[in-house]
């Protein structure tokens, strides 16, 4: 059970690492049009 709980843990850090960097990649590139 605690690896289980560990697994999870770390794939919605990893999930949430990646929709961060998402939003970031995002945002710098409309802010690269708009220069």
């Amino acid at each position: 059970h605690l690896a289980s709980a560990v697994s999870i843990i770390i794939f919605i850090f990893l999930a949430g690492i990646s929709i961060y960097n998402f939003k970031n990649t995002r945002a710098f590139k409309e802010e690269g049009l708009i220069q």
